[in-house]
């Protein structure tokens, strides 16, 4: 059996997995497990590396299974073998318990990996249980047939998994996205320019979609059993969110100088409640307030003086008897005044106001919302009509 591939090939996916491993979580109990599990690993390497030695000298004085001591060291490298193979499944084992990914994905990678101990497991008790060469040879045959099957999907299972943890980097990226679009929201409503600012927050999520789009295929592709292929998906989707990474770093140094650029400004409802909602369904704030909104779909503002710009959309349609305006498409607007009420229907819209008012959400989404200054920011979701106040009312 070419046990001395089967090793290498098993650290160099443990290496590789080194960098997934060192973003779990940090808690006391799973450091301690996790060191367990690393020792027993060094542990069954080091005893496979010493018996494998002595198989070799072994086999190369006596040349024959049927000396007893050829014979012993023999069954005690392929149980070692089996040995170091069960630990390294345990150890992947821990990683992909502990992990943040998909928990139906999880339980099927955690129900094939105990398959696999299961099955090695069973090879090993047959290879102990053998008492004649004849019964050694036809356990590590059967053994070295078994391990053949199960080691490329052991390595699509490893790759597999890594794309799952770049998953859950990007849902984490797409939520900073919108955190971002956030704090330009929230500049944008104290008429601060936040050109710079957009362009690199469109990279950014140029680069995150780029990402998503890679590893989706990477999951295809080890889904149909193509490693190679997979794996250059994986490289790519990496390679695009270390991109993301540096623009982010690029956003936070022109936020900050565009923090102190407009340091001092007075604007409309600077000491009132703050929210900030984005989903899909309808988005609909009235009060006293400034206001930016954008997404896709009908956006009506009334009166129609409240509106102070107003970039993308199409042409406004004005009924001047109700004073209120209407847009239809994609884009964005600036809305200010005592009494408005600004309403968006559609897809992926966001509205952040300062002031003080209701907002009524009917759809699903999710909301940022602090009453008063002195109070705290509170999050929440919903998936079917809300209201949500701020400030005195």
């Amino acid at each position: 059996m070419k046990w001395k591939l089967i090793s290498i090939m098993l650290v160099l996916v443990m290496v590789g997995m080194a960098g997934i491993a060192a973003t779990a979580a940090a808690q006391p109990t799973y450091m301690e497990k996790a060191k367990e599990v690393r020792e027993k690993y060094k542990q069954a390497w080091q005893n496979y590396q010493e018996e494998r030695q002595k198989y070799i000298q072994a086999h190369q004085k006596y040349k024959d299974l049927r000396n007893q001591i050829a014979f012993n060291h023999a069954k005690k490298f392929l149980n070692n073998g089996c040995h170091f193979a069960e630990r390294w499944l345990e150890r992947f084992r821990l990683y992909v318990s502990n992990s943040n990914i998909d928990e139906s994905k999880k339980e099927e990678l955690l129900s094939k990996i105990d398959s696999y101990i299961q099955l090695i497991e069973e090879k090993k008790a047959k290879i102990n249980d053998s008492t004649t060469p004849e019964e050694l040879r036809e356990a590590a045959r059967e053994l070295r047939q078994e391990w053949n099957e199960i080691k490329q999907d052991i390595r699509l299972m490893v790759g597999e998994f890594a794309a799952y943890k770049l998953q859950v980097i990007i849902q984490k990226a797409e939520k900073v996205e919108v955190r971002l679009e956030e704090k330009i929201q929230e500049l944008e409503s104290q008429g601060v320019n936040t050109t710079e600012l957009e362009a690199i927050l469109d990279e950014y999520s140029q680069h995150v979609d780029s990402a998503n789009e890679s590893v989706q295929n990477a999951l295809a592709l080890y889904e149909q059993g193509d490693w190679k292929e997979a794996s250059k998906e994986l490289r790519k989707a990496t390679q695009e969110l270390n991109k993301a990474f540096k623009e982010i770093k690029l956003f936070v140094t022109k936020l900050r100088h565009t923090l102190q650029v407009s340091q001092g400004r007075i604007f409309f409802g600077n000491e009132t409640g703050e929210v900030w909602a984005h989903g899909n369904g309808i988005v609909k704030l009235e009060g006293d307030a400034v206001v930016s909104v954008r997404g896709h779909g009908t956006l009506t503002v009334s009166p129609i003086n409240a509106v102070v710009s107003v970039v993308g959309f199409g042409n406004a349609t004005k009924d001047e008897v109700n004073t209120t305006v209407i847009y239809e498409g994609s884009g964005k607007a600036i809305v200010r005044g005592k009494n408005i009420t600004v309403s968006i229907t559609g897809e992926n819209v966001s509205l952040f106001a300062k002031g003080k008012g209701s907002l009524y959400l009917n759809g699903t989404g999710f909301y940022r919302v602090k009453k008063l200054p002195e109070e705290e920011m509170t999050v929440h979701e919903y998936n079917e009509s809300v209201t949500v106040y701020i400030g005195n009312v």
